[in-house]
This record gives structure tokens, C-alpha cells and sequence, in this order.
């Protein structure tokens, strides 16, 4: 079956992307800017770079939020 050029274009569109900015991970983690370099820079999250531009993988963020520890919260005292 061959697709009509018209549909393969629309299918590209609707693609999801793979990849971000920082600027783009800082919104989709909710993460400061400053957090995510520290973080590249001590081997925590995976980077990579195409000229002066940092660009990060949806699957490697999704993997470096998982990585962190969860969150321990104390009880209420009155037993809520």
C-alpha cells in the first residue's frame, strides 16, 4: 500500500518529538535550569550536544526523574 505524499507529511507533523532544550526540560520537569546542569555535569542525566546547543532525550529524562529517591514524609500527629 503506498501512502500519498500529502498523508506521509501529515504523519511526520503529528509525530510526538523525541528530544528537547533545556529550556524545554526545565518545563517538563519543573526543575530549575541551574539543577539540570549540575546534574549533567555530575553524570546524573544524560546530555548531548549539537553545536552550542544542549539537547536532551524525553526517554533519558523520564529516566533520570525516576531515578530519584522518593519522597518520606513523617505522619500527623492526630493519626491523619
Amino acid at each position: 500500500m503506498t501512502l500519498s505524499k500529502s498523508s506521509d507529511t501529515r504523519t511526520a507533523a503529528q509525530r510526538p518529538q523525541s528530544a528537547t532544550d533545556v529550556k524545554g526540560a526545565v518545563i517538563y520537569t519543573g526543575l530549575c535550569r541551574a539543577q539540570l546542569y549540575k546534574d549533567m555535569r555530575a553524570g546524573l542525566l544524560i546530555a548531548r550536544k549539537k553545536g552550542t546547543r544542549t539537547i536532551l532525550f524525553y526517554e533519558d529524562l523520564d529516566r533520570y526523574m525516576r531515578a530519584m529517591p522518593r519522597a518520606k514524609f513523617k505522619p500527623f500527629g492526630n493519626g491523619f
